[in-house]
Formats: C-alpha cells, sequence, structure tokens
C-alpha cells in the first residue's frame, strides 16, 4: 500500500513527470498511538464501550491490528461479558488471530494504556477514518477521470455513492455520548 505525508509535503510535478501520483505523496491521516490509547482505554474503562460502539467501527482504525483487537472488545461486550486483558486474549486465541495482533504482549501494553477522554477520542478516530474515506474516493475520480473509456454516468454515480456513505455518519463534534449510552442500554 502507498502512503502520504499528509499536511506536510507541497505537491508538485517533477521534473519531466507528466502525472501527479498522489499515492507517494501523502501518508493517509492516521493517529496509531491514539488507537493504541483507546483500546487500552475500554480495557481499563469497561463502562465507555457501551457509548463508543455506537460510533467507532472496527474499519474505523487505521491499523488493521488496532482493528482486530477493537472487534474482539466488541464481541466480548455482546456477550456481557466483562472486558479485560484476559478476555480480549481469550477471543482472539477463539477467532485465530491472537498471533496476528502481536501476541498476548501487545494486548497487555494496551491494557497498560490510560485515557481519560475516550469519546472525544473515538470521535476524533472516526474522523480520521472518513477523511481516508474521502481522500481514497477523490483518487478514485481523478484517476478514472483521466481514461478515455470511462463513463462519466459511472463515476459520478461512483462518486455520489461514496458522499452519500459519507453522509451516513450521523454524529459530529457536539454529539452527546451520554445520551447514546442511555439509547444503548434501553436497547439491550
Amino acid at each position: 500500500m502507498n502512503l502520504v505525508v499528509y499536511q506536510k509535503k507541497k505537491l508538485t510535478l517533477a521534473e519531466g513527470q507528466r502525472d501527479f501520483n498522489i499515492n507517494n505523496a501523502y501518508v493517509l491521516p492516521n493517529d496509531i498511538e491514539l488507537e493504541d490509547s483507546l483500546l487500552g482505554g475500554l480495557i481499563v474503562y469497561y463502562n465507555s464501550i457501551m457509548s463508543v460502539v455506537q460510533v467507532l467501527k472496527e474499519t474505523d482504525f487505521y491499523s488493521e491490528v488496532n482493528g482486530t483487537i477493537y472487534g474482539a472488545i466488541v464481541a466480548i461486550f455482546e456477550t456481557g461479558e466483562k472486558v479485560d486483558n484476559m478476555a480480549v486474549i481469550r477471543q482472539l486465541k477463539r477467532t485465530g488471530q491472537l498471533e496476528f495482533v502481536g501476541g498476548s504482549g501487545k494486548i497487555a501494553k494496551l491494557g497498560s494504556k490510560d485515557i481519560r477522554e475516550i469519546e472525544k477520542s473515538a470521535l476524533y478516530l472516526v474522523e480520521l477514518s472518513r477523511k481516508r474515506q474521502l481522500i481514497q474516493l477523490t483518487q478514485t475520480v481523478m484517476i478514472e477521470s483521466h481514461h478515455d473509456t470511462s463513463d462519466i454516468f459511472d463515476l459520478i454515480s461512483k462518486v455520489q455513492g461514496g458522499i452519500l456513505e459519507l453522509l451516513d455518519f450521523k454524529f459530529s463534534k457536539d454529539t452527546h455520548f451520554g445520551k447514546i449510552s442511555n439509547n444503548t442500554y434501553e436497547a439491550i
């Protein structure tokens, strides 16, 4: 996967370069350290999972490893079992993903991380995820627009679908997580 230096590098064509290749210019928006801290916070502050699970999806993580760990945490939460390091390790063993995520040592390190503003951090990770989706959509449009064989109506339809998918996220920085938690609790 080609990655980008996001917000740090001015994009220009190199001498003799005919086409601009955005994949070589940027690192997609991400915050792996915050992802790790959020996962640790969810393990330590079990009650926070109820509100976070409503806004944050496994695919919102930049790190596939962290997304897999989050999926295990959510699976444990959905069974009603208490989420802790050992429960996460057992869940990852059950699904055959423990080695993929880096073993029990990775989970132990997460449990030692502390984060106080879990909900705000979750929203920020969702924001970064949406930025990555938007970048990928615009890259697709840019690349396909240059092809003579591209059907403009198919391309417009793809753009509309991508934008609608991004708009499906109904939360903002003003989202009140207490209401989300109460609604989730009532649904359970």
